[in-house]
């Protein structure tokens, strides 16, 4: 599986690659400048919050000889880096927003914001 890393430099150059994004958490503690259980605390409060969902922005990859390792995608590295406050978080956030505005500086830019949670009488619950 190829998967890109982001990297953020410390004068705060943020490096995106041009593949899919799929981070481990060791990974995404080192790009935020913080430690591994500060991301995994994030992780855990945004998959309880139904913010995201675990099958759809996690998977295991092999790693070496019989070990394996959870990989997260950009949404939910996206979700950790607001949560975790760091110079490099906020490097990342700012790096996103001249990406997004850069892209729509002409057009008009349309945010739709809405809960994918089911409603309480949904037979989803």
């Amino acid at each position: 599986m190829s998967r890109g890393i982001i990297t953020i430099s410390e004068n705060g150059i943020v490096t995106m690659p041009n593949t899919e994004v799929w981070m481990s958490m060791d990974e995404i503690a080192d790009m935020l400048g913080v430690f591994s259980h500060l991301v995994r605390k994030a992780i855990h409060t945004i998959y309880k919050g139904r913010e995201l969902y675990e099958h759809l922005t996690s998977k295991r990859i092999p790693f070496g000889k019989g070990i394996f390792v959870d990989v997260y995608d950009l949404d939910l590295i996206i979700l950790v880096a607001y949560r975790i406050q760091t110079t490099q978080g906020k490097a990342f956030i700012e790096y996103l927003h001249k990406r997004l505005y850069s892209v729509y500086k002409e057009k008009p830019l349309y945010v739709v914001i809405g809960s994918n949670r089911p409603s309480s009488g949904s037979r989803y619950n």
